[in-house]
């Protein structure tokens, strides 16, 4: 037994039908610790038995624990956080990281929680990486250009854009509840896009013509891929 109480890799438990199975403790390569890395990384291994959450994101200063706790709350899985370090678990990492990559084998499990009611249009357009390979962001024209296609979108980006109800600052949970009660969703590539996915929400992603789509991605029916402005105001236009 190690000190969360767990076995540790390597043993025996059973499963409910009592078949054995080995028990398995995983911790996040350091190199991918964002929030949609941890997203696909918890998707991957929803059932495992332990994962590691220690350290701060370098690039959102959110504790690493807390995020992962958050995102298997929300998943109501398996698998259990500690903040011990454990130098038997397995470094495991995002579909996209692997050699070679992985294509994700369907939907994202959805989050489990209360129906809620959907009031408003959510986007976020800022990114906190910058990936060598695509550009995330978009330019600032094309920002202005979407203010008129979707109204007073509430804005959770790090960052306040002019003409929208910019809520600047919020947690992850609040974030989190401000996409479930959407009726749409628009962002870019990012952690919040892929926590719009498990809210079952219909979401459009923006992205250049460099972007991998199939590769970051599951396959959703609520899931849109747009890159031209005037899509977006078909999707605006007819929400359900």
């Amino acid at each position: 037994m190690n000190s969360f109480g767990g076995i540790d890799s390597g043993k025996y438990v059973y499963k409910s039908d009592k078949t054995p199975r080995l028990y398995q403790t995983i911790t996040p390569d350091l190199r991918f610790r964002h929030l949609g890395d941890l997203i696909n990384i918890v998707q991957r291994y929803a059932e495992a038995d332990l994962i590691v959450g220690t350290g701060i994101c370098p690039c959102c200063g959110h504790d690493i624990g807390a995020t992962l706790r958050f995102i298997c709350e929300l998943l109501q899985c398996h698998l259990k956080v500690t903040a011990e370090e454990l130098p038997h678990a397995s470094v495991v990492r995002p579909s996209w990281c692997e050699t070679p990559p992985l294509r994700w084998p369907g939907p994202y499990r959805k989050a489990i929680h209360p129906p809620l009611p959907k009031t408003n249009i959510t986007c976020q357009f800022d990114a906190r990486t910058s990936p060598a390979w695509w550009k995330k962001t978009l330019p600032p024209e094309t920002i202005a250009a979407l203010k008129p296609i979707l109204g007073t979108a509430i804005n959770i980006g790090d960052n306040p854009i002019p003409g929208f109800d910019n809520r600047i600052g919020l947690s992850l949970g609040e974030k989190y509840h401000l996409i479930a009660s959407s009726t749409l969703y628009v962002g870019i590539d990012s952690g919040l896009t892929h926590l719009a996915i498990m809210a079952g929400v219909k979401t459009v992603v923006l992205h250049n013509e460099d972007f991998c789509r199939t590769l970051f991605y599951p396959d959703s029916e609520n899931l849109t891929f747009i890159s031209r402005l005037d899509d977006v105001a078909a999707m605006v236009a007819s929400p359900s």
